[in-house]
């Protein structure tokens, strides 16, 4: 989906008039105002930061009256653009990184976004009953993506980015979705994500079948008609795993290229598409170092092949290989700009606490590998009695921003 770009910045050119002079919000750095051209009216928004949430905002009063929403270069997250009725496009800058939950939920004639690769986060319900069409193009930078995010959307496609490696409860539920491409990095796709869609392909680069939380992953689709396209080597594995076992199961045509992170906390990385390879083909990859994280090398096969952070090579056979960044994460060096998250005790035996003025949407724990092994909703408590003993990292993501700390399980 194209956002209409070249309209947007025409309507902007063209303002004759505000509505009223710019309009701070709170005591942060952003600032909107309301431009209007032949009866259209737009918001727009400026400065530096983050849009924050909650109906006290002033433009609540007039929602139904905007059209088109405009942010410019500085700000970084979205927290509330929800039920804006009339609301039909929207401008987001390359420096956004969040877009939060209910961000822009129920907004019922949004029809087109551009989605910035910049983009890090897309939060619980963020699209939610929205009329978006046709193909869904994510960020090549998205790492999280919330549950129901796009619930009750006419997408038809899209590809999943390849630092995915979890689909989160509902994401697509009773879209109009076709077909997806699942990349190699999926390891667990939650219930309900696929829930009464029309899929009739199902593209999964995953050598191993991601497992499924339980039936209505795929529940109300017709999978006995829908193709299956995986790695020429998991055909009989994914014919021999339920569920999977029950779509038309075929060999892709190529190579899978698996380029993964070990801790996409500290680091994601780029250059690898989401299809299949043919034999000789040049993928050339790139670390991208977040939250201060540190790249350490790629590592195949249980080796470090290389330290450089852009690695080239052509494809021979299928082909896996993990970007390794820096373990040691946490929020510390933003707490001057988000509420600060604390764990506690820690380490700890079997029950620990998360203290944070933040309202908690997820919470996702990794083990050293970079495996995801548990995920709760909406909690601040987990129990780690049934973990073994070691070091974990606590991915916590909230409606304004992510964070990832280290657990020590005694």
């Amino acid at each position: 989906m194209k956002i209409k770009i070249a309209a947007l910045a025409l309507l902007v050119a063209l303002t004759v008039c505000t509505t009223a002079q710019p309009v701070r919000i709170g005591n942060t750095d952003v600032y909107w105002e309301f431009l209007v051209h032949n009866n259209d009216t737009t918001l727009h928004i400026f400065g530096n930061g983050d849009i924050p949430g909650g109906t006290d905002l002033k433009w609540y009063s007039y929602t139904s009256s905007v059209k088109h929403v405009v942010t410019d270069e500085g700000i970084t997250s979205v927290l509330g653009l929800q039920r804006f009725i009339n609301l039909q496009t929207v401008s987001l800058p390359q420096s956004m990184k969040n877009i939060g939950s209910n961000a822009f939920g129920y907004d019922s004639c949004l029809t087109d976004i551009n989605l910035p690769d910049s983009i890090c986060n897309i939060g619980s319900s963020a699209f939610d009953r929205t009329h978006l069409t046709d193909t869904l193009h994510l960020p090549a930078f998205l790492t999280s993506l919330g549950s129901a995010a796009f619930r009750y959307t006419k997408i038809k496609h899209t590809d999943v980015p390849c630092n995915i490696d979890t689909i989160m409860v509902g994401v697509f539920q009773n879209t109009t979705l076709s077909s997806v491409n699942l990349p190699a990095s999926v390891s667990v796709i939650y219930k309900h994500a696929f829930w009464e869609t029309p899929l009739t392909s199902v593209r999964c680069l995953c050598i191993t079948p991601p497992a499924l939380q339980d039936s209505t992953v795929f529940g109300k689709v017709n999978r006995a008609s829908c193709r299956l396209t995986v790695p020429s080597a998991s055909v009989q594995i994914y014919k021999s795993t339920p569920i999977w076992q029950d779509f038309l199961i075929e060999a892709g045509d190529g190579y899978v290229v698996a380029v993964t992170s070990n801790n996409k906390a500290s680091g994601i990385v780029q250059g690898v598409e989401n299809r299949f390879y043919h034999a000789g083909e040049t993928v050339t990859v790139r670390a991208v170092t977040l939250n201060n994280g540190r790249f350490g090398g790629w590592k195949s096969n249980g080796q470090i092949i290389s330290t450089n952070t852009t690695l080239s090579f052509k494809v021979t056979q299928d082909t896996l290989i993990t970007a390794v960044f820096n373990q040691e994460v946490s929020v510390e060096e933003r707490q001057n700009t988000y509420p600060s998250v604390v764990l506690y005790p820690n380490p700890a035996y079997d029950m620990v606490q998360i203290a944070t003025d933040a309202s908690i949407n997820d919470i996702i724990i990794y083990d050293l590998s970079g495996k995801m092994i548990h995920h709760l909703s909406h909690s601040r408590q987990i129990d780690i009695s049934d973990l073994s003993k070691g070091i974990y990292f606590v991915k916590i993501l909230t409606d304004s921003f992510t964070c990832t700390k280290k657990l020590v399980k005694l």
